[in-house]
């Protein structure tokens, strides 16, 4: 995510240059992060699946395979449009009749088919996982949902998760019409500080899960200790 960031942030002055390799392999670089993290967005979501129904230990190489389907699948991706040669120049121009020139897909359909087509299947399964996740936390026994500390806990819960999960890049779905304006600046923010945001959340969690309480039960012969383990981990 970072790498995505931060090759964005430098994608002009690349193309500025005039060099053609270097911003082919500049529009490659940026396409494959911005791949790579929605593959994670559908990895993580498919690992919280699986531990919600304690799969992962029956599942041979397990690490392996989630890490394939978040750096190979991209890869693969990349590797066809460089060898169909769709990276190039693309100049965009604004309204105010000013154009920028940057490196990436010159092909708008390949664009199209390729980035929202990616990013559409993994959000349709993303967000199945997130409600079904959100319908758990609603499941919860009454005298836990009753208490407040509970409802903070679960309500930062589910704010990360939607983090977690890449959803907020759905907001890119909505720029059309009258919702164009207002899409672009929830998507800018959201998705530029998404990274932060993720810090935020795995910093508290953490914190949570150190001073989650202990039971103790104990006995001339063993002592028994109880940790109540969260479900989004």
């Amino acid at each position: 995510m970072f790498t995505l960031n931060l090759s964005f942030l430098i994608n002009e002055t690349v193309a500025n240059l005039g060099n053609y390799t270097a911003c082919v392999v500049m529009a490659a670089v940026m396409h494959y992060t911005m791949l790579a993290t929605f593959s994670w967005f559908f990895a993580q979501a498919l690992h919280l699946y699986y531990n919600l129904r304690k799969l992962p230990s029956e599942i041979k190489h397990y690490m392996m395979k989630i890490c394939i389907t978040g750096w190979v699948t991209p890869a693969v991706v990349v590797i066809a449009l460089l060898a169909t040669r769709k990276y190039d120049y693309l100049v965009i121009y604004t309204d105010d009749g000013n154009s920028a020139t940057m490196c990436w897909i010159s092909d708008a359909i390949v664009h199209q088919g390729v980035n929202i087509g990616y990013y559409a299947g993994v959000f349709i399964f993303t967000s199945t996982v997130f409600i079904i996740t959100v319908r758990q936390i609603a499941m919860l026994k009454p005298a836990e949902a009753q208490n407040s500390s509970s409802i903070k806990t679960n309500s930062f819960s589910i704010l990360g998760l939607f983090l977690l999960l890449g959803i907020t890049w759905a907001f890119a779905f909505f720029s059309y019409g009258p919702l164009l304006l207002p899409s672009y600046y929830i998507f800018t923010i959201l998705n530029s500080f998404q990274g932060f945001f993720l810090f935020i959340y795995y910093y508290n969690s953490s914190k949570t899960v150190d001073k989650t309480p202990t039971t103790q039960n104990s006995s001339n012969t063993a002592t028994t200790n109880t940790v109540t383990p969260s479900p989004y981990q």
